[in-house]
């Protein structure tokens, strides 16, 4: 659970023995008061490099690209959102990229009249900036641009990775696309792509993928029924393997002072379904043991457990089941808790039981039941010491 901060002091100290010790004393918009602190050593990297000395500064003249790989990511009635990898280089037996160039394209295109992964014919260009964007429109690319978080470089929209000369420079260049043109053309499963687009340091990349066969990929999310988050399609029983992943957080004097919030999340490996609860003890209390019933966050109660929503495109609250796939770090099927009741009891050997039967917030709602016992783990020390 992260917290939002209205103040705060961060001291860095280097030590004699070359490590840094860094304190922070914070206060959070909640009124509650904490510190954080950090003794050790710090690898830095230099990042100080002005970044047109990486970008590519060179042309791509009509090359033709020898593979193209589709992603359907999904949207709405008013749009579907695409990426696309064309590539024209070198690479080893496992894939890797050794030489040459890639162009990633963030596409938008029409809704689909069925659920099939279609890219309609025509050409597509240039939004504005990423982030004046204000609503995606059809026939667009999204404009390719570089971003520092958290002191590293992200690349969004359409974009080229520059290999030809890696193995000199010893680097990876970029071109970051916001004018020109790419044409798409569909015969049953092929495609052709032509592309003529210009950089933002005014390097061009012009090009083509002939006719022919294209690699597609469905990551489209789960889509509710109906005007809600959950995309059960039924009542759900969790049935526990033994590889569980457990454990629990809890902060004091949130979300208001006179209360602690617990955080337990529990995560089967084999079935890669989840369960994250989310509930509120009084701040004497130091034990997630109790029974709960659905509250709320803007009039916090004992006892009570946060129902599930969004903060943007963040999680929070009571989730009775998320449901993930391998290498994907958000969920592709959800139910945010919106009623029910939570029974947490403590066993001799210290291992936990956690039994609920909590509603979605499906019309009509889903119910979901789970009953499971086992270790919750403490990775912070936070109610456990």
């Amino acid at each position: 659970m992260y917290k939002i901060l209205q103040a705060g002091t961060v001291t860095v100290a280097h030590n004699q023995d070359g490590t840094y010790t860094i304190t922070g004393s914070f206060t959070a918009v909640s009124g509650e008061k904490f510190e954080v602190s950090f003794v050790g050593n710090i690898v830095f990297e230099n990042q100080s490099e002005s970044a047109e000395d990486t970008l590519m500064n060179l042309d791509v003249e009509n090359t033709t690209f020898k593979e193209c790989a589709i992603t359907a990511h999904g949207g709405d009635a008013d749009y579907h959102r695409f990426s696309l990898q064309l590539f024209d280089g070198d690479c080893t037996e496992d894939g890797v990229i050794t030489s040459g160039i890639v162009l990633n394209i963030d596409l938008f295109a029409t809704a689909p009249v069925d659920n099939e992964i279609v890219i309609p014919d025509g050409i597509y260009r240039a939004t504005a900036d990423y982030q004046e964007v204000e609503e995606f429109v059809p026939f667009t690319f999204m404009a390719g641009d570089c971003y520092t978080l958290m002191g590293y470089p992200v690349q969004v929209g359409t974009y080229v990775q520059d290999l030809r000369n890696a193995e000199v420079d010893g680097f990876i260049r970029h071109g970051y696309a916001n004018a020109g043109t790419i044409e798409f053309k569909r015969d049953g499963e092929q495609y052709s792509v032509v592309v003529d687009l210009t950089m933002r340091n005014g390097v061009k990349v012009t090009g083509q993928y002939p006719m022919g066969k294209v690699s597609i990929f469905d990551e489209r999310p789960e889509v509710p029924e109906g005007d809600w988050i959950s995309t059960l399609k039924g009542d759900k029983q969790f049935a526990f393997s033994d590889d569980i992943y457990s454990y629990a957080l809890m902060y004091p004097n949130y979300p208001v002072a006179g209360f602690n919030e617990f955080e337990i999340i529990v995560n089967d490996h084999e079935s890669d379904e989840s369960f994250i609860l989310d509930f509120i003890v009084p701040d004497d209390v130091k034990s997630p043991v109790g029974t709960y019933t659905v509250g709320s966050l803007e009039n916090p109660q004992a006892y009570t457990f946060i129902p599930g929503y969004y903060n943007y495109a963040v999680m929070l609250g009571t989730w009775c089941w998320l449901q993930y796939v391998d290498g994907a770090n958000d969920p592709v099927g959800q139910a945010p808790a919106t009623d029910g009741t939570i029974e947490i009891t403590e066993n001799a050997d210290g291992t936990f039981n956690i039994n609920f039967t909590l509603k979605d917030d499906a019309d009509p709602k889903h119910t979901v039941t789970a009953s499971w016992t086992g270790e919750i783990l403490d990775p912070r020390d936070s109610w456990k010491k």
